[in-house]
């Protein structure tokens, strides 16, 4: 249950102020950081939170997560296996190659805190829209010769691109004017050379998709 500025009274009709919202949302962004939910989920809550008018409403929106999140290894295991542990499971993930072919991660995944995206006359997509973000900011690397690379992103997350287009092209189609409070920070650092790299959110077509399979 969401701790309360005030007590007493009934939850289901205490009306919930900003900082109740606010705290609300820095939980999300934690639990988002931690995996316990994923970015599309972090927004649909985000949004519930900001229309909701009592603590009852807010209630519900995080009454599947936990207040207290331990930030340590339970005693009982080895010292230093959760660090070697999550040593593997971020760094299978932090480099895709595509050279003459297609290298796509998408899903629901774990992101890394970095990545490295690289496509030689070859295309890598990297959807972002289910990932879970280990401290709330991934910073990719992407560098396409000849080649392209597709990041995907939800909307409400923060887009930050630099980098370089060497008779080739980057762009970022997000509108970084509206992030949403508390969202995960994507920057991306960019070199295309002869090759294009390409940050934007999910099309109606695949949104339409996605939500087809979801119910199928």
């Amino acid at each position: 249950m969401l701790p309360a500025e005030s007590d007493g009274g009934s939850r289901a009709s205490l009306r919930a102020s900003d900082t109740d919202r606010d705290r609300c949302v820095e939980m999300l962004r934690e639990q988002c950081g931690q995996g316990r939910i994923t970015l599309a989920e972090f927004e649909e809550r985000v949004d519930v939170v900001f229309s909701a008018r009592t603590l009852a409403e807010l209630d519900g929106v995080v009454n599947d997560l936990p207040v207290h999140v331990p930030s340590t290894a339970p005693q009982s295991a080895a010292p230093g296996a959760g660090r070697r542990a999550a040593t593997r499971v971020s760094n299978a993930g932090r480099m895709m190659i595509a050279i003459l072919g297609e290298n796509t991660r998408r899903g629901r995944f774990r992101a890394p805190e970095s990545m490295t995206a690289v496509a030689l006359l070859g295309e890598c997509t990297v959807d972002l829209t289910q990932a879970s973000f280990s401290d709330g900011h991934l910073l990719l690397t992407a560098v396409a010769t000849l080649g392209s690379i597709t990041v995907i992103v939800a909307d409400g997350v923060h887009v930050e691109m630099a980098g370089l287009a060497l008779l080739g092209e980057k762009s970022c189609e997000v509108d970084s004017d509206a992030p949403l409070d508390g969202a995960p920070v994507v920057t991306v650092r960019a070199l295309a050379m002869l090759g294009e790299i390409r940050v934007r959110v999910l099309t109606k077509k695949e949104r339409i998709k996605r939500e087809q399979r979801a119910r199928a």
